[in-house]
C-alpha cells in the first residue's frame, strides 16, 4: 500500500472533454456501466476517487454529505443523481474497505463502492491526488477542476453543483414540481412573531410563476401566502413568508406548497417541510446591544445577521478568508447597536461546517 504518495499520476482528461465510459463491478457484485446505467438515462454521477489510507478522503467521507445527497437524489429519491466511491490505489487490498483498523467505508456508505484494482478509472478520469471528486453530466461532460474536496461543505452544495453544471442535460420527471428543500428560518423565536423561510427548487419541466403556501403551527393552520416570481427548471429561491403569531411556547412549524401556478403539483411528496422552533428569549438591561465576535482563520465559513422586530436587517457581516491557518487569530470584532426600541430582535450566526454557533434570539429589555 502506498502510504504517503498523494500525487502519483498526471491527468489525461481535462475540463470540457467528454468523460470516458467504464464498466465495473462493485463490492456487491453489481455491474455499473457509466453510460448505459446512468448518463444515457439522464442521471448525473459523482465519482469519489479515494484511497482508504488517505486522511482527507476519510474526512470527506465521514461528513456524510454524499450519503445525504444519495438519500435525496439516488434510487430511493429523485433518481437523478448518483454517487460511486472508487477506491483508486492499486496497492490497497479490498479488505481495507471493510475495515482498515479504525473505519469501515462499507458500513458508512449507502452508495456503491468499486475497487479500482488497476487504477484504470483514476487514470482515465485524470485523478490528481486523493481524494479527487468528479461530476459527470448526462451529456457526458466531465467536471473535475471545479470540485475540490474541501469546498464540499454540505449535501446541498453537491446538489447545487449538480444542477448548476448538469441541469440543461438532465430531464425532469414531472411538468409541475415544486420542492421545498428545507425551512431556512431560525430554530428559535422570541414569543411574539416568527418569520418562516423556505428554500424552493423547481424540479419540473415547466417554469414556476406562482406558489400558494399554507403554514401550520402545532397542526393548526396559522396563515397562507401567495408567492409570485419566476423559477426555471432546477432554479431555486428562498421565500420569506410574512410573520405568524408565536404560540408563546416551543412549536412545530410546517410550511406546505398547496398549488403551483394555480394547479395541483404533479408530485406532492416534496411539498412540505417542518421545523421545531424553540422559545428562546433573554431580558436585556438597556436599549443597547453589544456583539463580540471571535473569528478564527476559517472565518470564511461564517456569517451573521441582526434583525429588528419587523425582520429588517440592521447589521450583518459575511466573512472572507482571514489568513493562514498557522498564523495568529484575528482580533475580536465588536459591534454596538444603540437606541433600540423595545421588541423582538434576533441575532443569527451561521457556520458552513456546523462546528460553531447556529443562532440566538434576543428580545425586550425586561419591561
Amino acid at each position: 500500500m502506498k502510504q504517503f504518495l498523494l500525487f502519483i499520476l498526471f491527468p489525461i482528461i481535462s475540463f470540457g472533454q467528454e468523460a470516458p465510459n467504464f464498466i465495473e463491478m462493485d463490492l456487491d457484485s453489481i455491474t455499473h456501466n457509466l453510460y448505459e446505467d446512468y448518463l444515457d438515462q439522464g442521471k448525473a454521477v459523482y465519482l469519489d476517487l479515494s484511497a482508504t489510507w488517505c486522511g482527507p478522503c476519510r474526512a470527506l467521507h465521514e461528513t456524510g454529505y454524499f450519503n445525504e445527497f444519495y438519500d435525496v437524489h439516488g434510487p430511493n429519491g429523485y433518481g437523478d443523481g448518483y454517487v460511486l466511491l472508487i477506491e483508486s490505489d492499486a496497492g490497497t487490498s479490498v479488505s481495507q474497505l471493510y475495515w482498515n483498523g479504525s473505519y469501515s467505508y462499507v458500513e458508512e456508505s449507502n452508495f456503491p463502492i468499486i475497487d479500482d484494482a488497476d487504477e484504470s478509472i483514476y487514470d482515465t478520469f485524470g485523478g490528481d491526488g486523493y481524494p479527487t471528486v468528479c461530476l459527470v453530466c448526462p451529456d457526458k461532460t466531465l467536471y473535475l477542476d471545479d470540485l475540490y474536496w474541501s469546498d464540499i461543505v454540505s449535501a446541498e452544495y453537491l446538489e447545487d453543483m449538480m444542477y448548476e453544471k448538469c441541469g440543461e442535460s438532465m430531464i425532469p420527471s414531472n411538468n409541475l414540481d415544486a420542492s421545498i428543500i428545507q425551512m431556512s428560518s431560525l430554530n428559535t423565536y422570541c414569543g411574539e412573531k416568527y418569520y418562516p423561510k423556505a428554500i424552493i427548487r423547481n424540479m419540473g419541466k415547466d417554469s414556476i410563476t406562482s406558489l400558494d403556501f399554507e403554514i401550520y403551527v402545532n397542526g393548526n393552520l396559522a396563515g397562507s401566502y401567495l408567492w409570485t416570481g419566476l423559477l426555471h427548471t432546477y432554479e431555486k429561491t428562498e421565500v420569506l413568508i410574512p410573520y405568524i403569531e408565536g404560540s408563546g411556547t416551543d412549536m412545530t412549524v410546517v410550511v406546505s406548497v398547496v398549488s403551483v401556478n394555480g394547479q395541483v403539483d404533479d408530485f406532492i411528496n416534496n411539498n412540505s417541510s417542518s421545523k421545531i422552533v424553540a422559545l428562546g428569549y433573554y431580558p436585556l438591561a438597556s436599549d443597547e446591544v453589544n456583539i463580540a465576535l471571535n473569528i478564527d482563520q476559517m472565518g470564511w465559513q461564517c456569517e451573521w445577521e441582526f434583525f429588528d422586530p419587523e425582520n429588517n436587517i440592521i447589521g450583518s457581516q459575511y466573512y472572507y478568508p482571514t489568513g493562514d491557518l498557522d498564523g495568529p487569530l484575528p482580533d475580536v470584532e465588536y459591534y454596538t447597536f444603540s437606541n433600540l426600541n423595545s421588541g423582538c430582535y434576533t441575532f443569527s450566526a451561521y457556520d458552513a461546517l456546523a462546528n460553531g454557533l447556529n443562532d440566538y434570539s434576543l428580545t425586550e429589555w425586561g419591561i
